[in-house]
């Protein structure tokens, strides 16, 4: 009795799965390919959302109550359950890495402070946490770390280092120069 009321219940919860659009339409990525929640279980349980959302019996040929279909729809919830907790600690860690290259890039640290702004980060356990941590770290850095930026003053690469007004006039001639000179045609 108490088992046909835990099939009954779970076959009521899988009939809301499978009558929600919302919840069949989201997107998730399986061995690299992308699909919708109603197609990966659709595959991995051989039954279709409009069988079950038509008739609130799956397709398949095995009985409701076999335990077979049950179990496939068990580990379709787990695969997705699974899934689920894999992109969110994914997103955990690239907000971690986000802020902190933020961190980095804005201000001029030291080894130390840099191991204590990425301890600090390590701390948090979601993505609001690790907001919260970078908003607190940016106030608390002191502002002499901050990286300075070098300008140049507009006319100062322009102007050429070392030079006089006056071209030199060497006076002074070799006789092998002058005679040189006169054999190529400059002097007379």
């Amino acid at each position: 009795m108490e088992e046909e009321m835990m099939d009954e219940g779970f076959m009521d919860m899988m009939k809301k799965i499978y009558n929600d659009p919302e919840v069949l339409g989201k997107i998730i990525t399986v061995d690299g390919k992308k699909m919708s929640l109603k197609d990966f279980l659709a595959m991995a349980g051989g039954a279709t959302a409009g069988s079950m959302a038509g008739g609130g019996q799956p397709s398949s040929t095995k009985t409701p109550g076999s335990g077979v279909a049950e179990a496939e729809l068990n580990e379709a919830l787990e695969t997705v359950e699974t899934l689920r907790k894999e992109l969110n600690e994914t997103n955990l860690l690239n907000a971690k890495l986000l802020y902190v290259n933020k961190v980095f890039k804005a201000n001029n640290l030291n080894e130390s402070q840099k191991a204590n702004v990425i301890a600090a980060f390590d701390k948090a356990e979601t993505v609001k946490e690790v907001k919260l941590v970078f908003e607190t770290v940016s106030e608390n850095i002191p502002s002499g770390t901050k990286k300075e930026v070098v300008r140049e003053a507009r006319g100062f690469a322009s102007a050429a280092v070392g030079k006089s007004d006056k071209p030199e006039v060497i006076t002074e001639a070799n006789q092998a120069v002058l005679r040189m000179q006169k054999l190529a045609g400059i002097i007379k």
